[in-house]
């Protein structure tokens, strides 16, 4: 019998990412030295060991730590501020002006208030694209136990196409350069497992070719990621074209940084051409579905997301349910599932209910229901592995309608089930 520093024992459902992805019932954690050691039944790990200390995890879910891989932790204290304001409005009246006004002190605040956030609802890493005060961020999230990647802001171009920067935010090329490599010496090698750090230049149109191609160098040097937003409005990629003849990944191909070191935050307005591109260097792209939608970019909806996700498909196989312009359905491989007696069926996707308090209709599409012959294939297979309770899944089961020749309705797939 083995001892250890914790167990946290009797979890109702915990789900793993293993190479069978799990969901065991009736679970137990053994953890030692920080570290976790085995997960099983509870009354295998009861068998094999004993902790000292125990914490009880009865009526709860327990899942892999999450990461976010975009979270501007200074930003945390200003909920509210940029509501119902286009990509213009919310960057040059409201944030920037808020980020400009931000000392030590509010960052350092505002970055321990997300990161005890994120910690809440499963959060345990995340990356800060930066601002000008990334010590204090590094000493709010530090004091909370998430670990993070932190950056230092920078821009070196002074007005847009879409407004002027704040005069507290402008800085010289070199100036921008030297204080991110300052952050860089000092986080991106720290010794502390919980930090890292990474070069960022906030946006494209406020950053000069001299700028992006000095951080890409300092990003290699420091063998770190180098990030940035892209393409998340029509507004940033028209402002790209008007003031440098090309779109924004179109121009970072041709400055020759894009590869996948490189983590690309938004990437939903682009060219046909910019789609190619960044399949063949596959750089990391961050979605930021929230943002997207709570400020109207139409990245789902106008932008290329469904077919970026497509592409790191194995096989090319086409990612649906993001697409309002799709008829296509998952269909998977049957799944292992962990209780002996009931499983799950999915029979249709989506909704057309376009209820004003649900996302569902934007980010899963219209309906799309599931052939009839598959359903049932699925369906007489589980019968043979022993289940004798099948629960049908959708946002809106009883409006199935069968795609194939059959028309079957609901109700005949229920009679027929």
């Amino acid at each position: 019998m083995q001892s250890v520093d914790l167990l946290i024992a009797d979890i109702d459902w915990l789900i793993t990412i293993d190479t069978q992805r799990r969901i065991i019932r009736d679970a137990t954690v053994a953890v030692d030295e920080g570290r976790i050691v085995a997960i099983d039944k509870a009354a295998e790990i009861a068998k094999r060991f004993t902790g000292r200390q125990l914490v009880d995890g009865r009526r709860t879910v327990a899942t892999p730590g999450f990461v976010d891989c975009h979270l501007h932790s200074s930003f945390a204290l200003s909920r509210g501020l940029a509501d119902e304001a286009n990509a213009q409005s919310f960057l040059f009246d409201r944030m920037y002006p808020y980020e400009a006004a931000l000392e030590g002190d509010d960052v350092r605040i505002s970055a321990t208030l997300a990161a005890a956030e994120l910690l809440k609802h499963g959060v345990t890493c995340f990356i800060d694209p930066g601002n000008y005060h990334p010590e204090a961020s590094v000493e709010g999230v530090m004091s909370t136990g998430i670990r993070a990647i932190v950056s230092r802001s920078s821009f070196d171009l002074t007005k847009s196409v879409l407004g002027i920067l704040p005069e507290r935010m402008i800085e010289s090329t070199a100036v921008a350069l030297e204080r991110a490599e300052a952050v860089l010496a000092r986080y991106a090698k720290s010794g502390n497992p919980r930090l890292a750090a990474s070069a960022s230049f906030r946006g494209l149109n406020n950053a000069s070719d001299e700028l992006i191609l000095g951080l890409d160098q300092l990003a290699r040097k420091y063998d770190t990621l180098l990030q940035t937003h892209a393409c998340f409005s029509y507004s940033t990629h028209d402002s790209s074209v008007a003031r440098t003849g090309m779109a924004e990944i179109e121009r970072l191909e041709a400055l020759g940084v894009i590869d996948e070191r490189m983590l690309i935050v938004h990437s939903g307005w682009l060219e046909p051409e910019e789609v190619a591109v960044l399949a063949k260097r596959r750089p990391s792209l961050v979605c930021a579905p929230s943002s997207s939608l709570h400020n109207g970019y139409g990245n789902f909806v106008q932008g290329k997301l469904p077919e970026l996700l497509a592409k790191v498909e194995a096989g090319e196989q086409r990612v649906t349910g993001l697409d309002n312009d799709t008829d296509e359905t998952f269909e998977t491989e049957m799944t292992r599932r962990d209780n002996p007696w009931r499983a799950y069926l999915t029979i249709i996707e989506g909704c057309d209910k376009a209820c004003a308090y649900c996302v569902v209709p934007f980010t899963r599409g219209p309906e799309r229901s599931r052939d009839s012959a598959r359903i049932l294939q699925e369906l007489n297979q589980l019968a043979d592995f022993g289940y004798t309770e099948v629960q049908f899944l959708g946002q809106t089961v009883n409006s199935y309608a069968d795609p194939s020749p059959r028309k079957m309705r609901f109700s005949q797939l229920l009679v027929e089930a």
